[in-house]
């Protein structure tokens, strides 16, 4: 009788939705390219996401300056079936894994009202997001499952400024999220950095702001810190905004350069999480950045689980066929960029940006 009971107990237990058995933390970072409501918020140019029958959305594409942008505000359709489309794409890449990572960062979303569906279709417990004072209006946010691996103390938002040719403007606040795994505190920063347009210097100051926050921790044996999203950084950038401002000798560590070349061939990694098409080139826009403790010990973040997750079904096949470009008549197997005014899955694609994934061992 006592065997039977200890076999039901046990039973119990691994049934209980309230167990954690995992031997990891799973993240995901995942630039969702232009996850938009079909509302106008006050104050934001968000007239492209706009249904073509709301009164905002003429007369605001039309303040646009540049002529690309405003064509393509004034072409864009964006209606609610639409945006369930676009919902469907999302939660297939973030299912397609097996299971929801246990902590899903995102950027480029527009607010509370369309972070929650994603929630609710992912079947997240909580969900915290920022609110920067960006014009367009996008937002990071992190969804993710308290458990007794992860617990969760407390966010706040790193409001960022930068200056470009003295002119000092707000851009996406980054979002400090601060959780204990096991005994130590794992502070995660959600990144969303200027756009390469805004010009190197823009980077650069948010490296030195962000590296301002961080930078009294960094050898707290006690903590454990990861940096994650889109940095909107390239390799060629000099001062190269990551390495110069952020990494060099300073006890922080982008985990990709830990990754040997056997350990890239056998993942068999895209050269990088970005394409640009115009001269044909991969970048590293989106990373992974730890301080070094979270390298040893106990918890600690494997390296070799860094993995761009690129499946076949988010791929396109692009070719150069510009003549006035590089790699004209190459071709490569590239992210399958979302177009906003599809109608149907086949043809409604994904995100410009691969998702990153690591894992934090316990």
């Amino acid at each position: 009788m006592l065997t039977k009971i200890l076999s039901f107990s046990v039973l119990a237990l691994l049934l209980s939705p309230h167990a954690s058995f995992a031997r990891s933390i799973k993240i995901m970072s995942y630039n969702v390219e232009n996850l938009f409501d079909t509302q106008h918020d006050s104050g934001k140019e968000d007239y492209t996401f706009l249904p073509m029958n709301h009164p905002e959305k003429i007369k605001g594409c039309e303040t646009i300056k540049v002529d690309h942008y405003k064509k393509t505000c004034l072409e864009t359709d964006w209606t609610d079936d639409k945006l369930e489309l676009k919902l469907t794409q999302i939660e297939k890449v973030v299912k397609s894994t097996g299971s929801v990572p246990d902590i899903l960062a995102l950027m480029e979303v527009e607010n509370a009202r369309v972070i929650q569906r994603v929630q609710r279709r992912l079947g997240y417990r909580k969900v915290v997001m920022t609110t920067s004072d960006d014009e367009r209006g996008i937002d990071v946010a992190i969804l993710f499952n308290p458990s007794a691996d992860l617990a969760f103390l407390g966010s706040k938002e790193i409001k960022l400024q930068t200056s470009r040719f003295g002119i000092t403007s707000a851009t996406r606040n980054i979002l400090e999220m601060n959780f204990k795994i096991k005994d130590k505190l794992f502070q995660l920063y959600l990144n969303h950095w200027p756009s390469q347009q805004s010009g190197p210097g823009s980077r650069s100051s948010a490296a030195e702001q962000l590296f301002s926050v961080v930078k009294d921790k960094i050898n707290d044996p006690n903590t454990r810190m990861m940096m994650i999203g889109d940095f909107n950084v390239t390799d060629a950038e000099r001062p190269n905004p990551i390495y110069d401002f952020l990494t060099n000798k300073t006890g922080l560590v982008d985990v990709f350069t830990l990754l040997t070349r056997q350990d890239l061939a056998a993942k068999n990694l895209p050269p990088g999480t970005y394409f640009y098409s115009w001269d044909f080139s991969w970048n590293r826009l989106d990373k992974v950045i730890v301080n070094a403790n979270f390298l040893t010990g106990t918890p600690s973040v494997n390296p070799k689980s860094y993995n761009v997750y690129a499946p076949a079904f988010m791929n396109r096949l692009f070719e150069q066929k510009n003549p006035e470009r590089p790699g004209f008549g190459q071709k490569a197997l590239v992210p399958w960029g979302y177009w906003h005014n599809a109608y149907t899955i086949d043809r409604a694609g994904f995100s410009d940006h691969y998702p990153l994934q690591v894992e934090i061992s316990l």
